[in-house]
């Protein structure tokens, strides 16, 4: 009796390769759950497909749209205030010429 063939090192990563990027796909859409609460709702939305290790697999757009009580708290901590126009930090009178000695 003969022993079986040796199966292709190749043939076999990439049937691994395949099966890694087909159980990754449907494990992100599993995932892609849309919510609602009280702030307000995530939803997905499949906007096309991209090509990944030759396999065509879905790419989702996540969309979070606030509660009109969240948005309006949030309009009102990102409205423009005016920022200072002086530096924070005093500048040197001094300036160094050389590496470990200043001017005076």
């Amino acid at each position: 009796m003969k022993a079986p063939k040796a199966p292709d090192p190749y043939a076999t990563a990439q049937a691994q390769a395949a099966a890694n990027i087909q159980a990754s796909s449907a494990q992100a859409a599993m995932n892609m759950v849309d919510q609602v609460n009280p702030y307000g709702t995530l939803n997905y939305t499949q906007r096309g497909t991209t090509n990944v290790g030759g396999q065509v697999v879905p790419q989702y757009t996540a969309t979070t749209v606030l509660s009109p009580e969240q948005q309006h708290l949030l309009d009102q901590t990102t409205q423009a205030t005016p920022r200072p126009t002086t530096s924070v930090w005093p500048r040197s009178t001094r300036s160094v010429r050389s590496w470990g000695r200043r001017s005076t």
